[in-house]
């Protein structure tokens, strides 16, 4: 989620994880190998600096993991169609979402979803493609939500020791581990309505495989599967006012004195 590149002391696996990044995104046949040569300099990197080998450890096996992957689906794809440039579906790119002419809006439509984009003093703009490509959301370091902390209630600051980012208490975070109706807990969060919500469309794609909750969130990988960002930056694609709107998110949640988020 958070190792940003530029937190880390080798530019040489920081520029190579970029080059792999790139490649795969563009679907180009050397992605796997770029991805082998970025390990390689974690590696090295991890046994030169003792006290960020955490770090390096699991950058290290994110470009094995990712090389892995590409390398089983250049053996499982038909001969012919390999090594041709088809759309990319890279770790930070989202499904292709083309709108026909039928589909424009007019002029008043958009008025109204101008006005219905601001709740509580923040914008909430509609949600297109581009919001989730890589361009979008990588950058320089561990990029953080301009909004800042969300508000707590009285008994939420009560509980509260601080504020940190997941992935910095949880080893091997991943974006979603299992999605199950028993993984959704109310605790503290005073929305009912939106727990309620997240324990239906949890249960309904558990049961009907549909994916409603992890095809919210992006970057995605060639599965359509939510993936870490190096750069701390996600996307949301929520249905709020009438449409689907961006929210923007970066890994900071409260957690408690015991330590728990």
């Amino acid at each position: 989620m958070s190792y940003g590149l530029p937190f880390l002391s080798s530019r040489k696996a920081k520029k190579l994880l970029e080059a792999a990044i790139s490649a795969d995104e563009k679907n180009a046949p050397n992605a796997f190998a770029l991805y082998d040569n970025a390990a390689k300099k974690f590696n090295l990197a991890k046994r030169k600096n003792p006290a960020s080998i955490a770090k390096y450890e699991k950058w290290e096996r994110h470009c094995l993991e990712r090389s892995l992957e590409l390398r089983k689906a250049m053996k499982s794809a038909p001969a012919a169609s390999r090594g041709n440039h088809q759309e990319a579906c890279s770790p930070f790119s989202p499904p292709s979402n083309k709108i026909d002419d039928s589909s424009k809006l007019s002029a008043d439509e958009i008025a109204v979803l101008r006005r219905s984009s601001f709740i509580n003093g923040k914008k909430f703009v509609p949600f297109f493609p581009a919001d989730a490509s890589y361009a979008n959301l990588s950058g320089n370091g561990r990029w953080k939500d301009s909004d800042g902390i969300l508000d707590l209630s009285a008994k939420q600051v009560k509980r509260l020791a601080g504020w940190a980012h997941a992935e910095d208490y949880i080893p091997n975070a991943t974006v979603v581990n299992k999605v199950s109706p028993r993984n959704v807990t109310q605790t503290l969060v005073s929305d009912c309505s939106f727990v309620s919500a997240m324990i239906l469309s949890a249960g309904y794609e558990n049961k009907f495989h549909t994916q409603i909750i992890t095809n919210s969130l992006f970057p995605q990988n060639r599965e359509r599967k939510p993936v870490l960002n190096p750069y701390g930056k996600y996307c949301v694609r929520l249905h709020i006012n009438g449409c689907w709107r961006l929210v923007e998110v970066d890994t900071r949640f409260p957690f408690d004195q015991g330590g728990r988020l």
